[in-house]
């Protein structure tokens, strides 16, 4: 008698289509869209920032926002590596999936 079972996954065969970008969350800064910027709001009453669109700010529930620049860089809080995707990851595998801290104070998810 087995104490465990065993379970496969499939994953449907498809295409790789490329992964649009959204112009509140990301500006390109030059013309082949190898660099950008992050886009966030800062509020103008407790001066917290926050990447992606918002309307209002997470710390005073302000409505007072202005768009701002958070760069490019940041310093790596945690990572980890990804061995088995999500369902239809167009990316390679492994990939690196890290928490940065930005400059101006938010925290963002993405692969690194």
């Amino acid at each position: 008698m087995a104490l465990y079972n065993t379970y496969y996954a499939s994953f449907p065969e498809s295409a790789i289509t490329p992964v649009s970008i959204d112009p509140q969350r990301l500006r390109l800064t030059n013309d082949d869209a190898s660099t950008g910027t992050l886009i966030g709001f800062k509020c103008n009453e407790c001066e917290a920032s926050v990447f992606g669109p918002a309307i209002f700010c997470q710390q005073c529930t302000s409505t007072d926002l202005k768009a701002v620049d958070l760069g490019n860089k940041g310093i790596l809080f945690s990572f980890t590596i990804v061995r088995i995707p999500p369902a239809g990851w167009p990316g390679e595998i492994p990939y690196v999936l890290g928490q940065v801290e930005l400059p101006s104070g938010p925290q963002v998810l993405a692969e690194v």
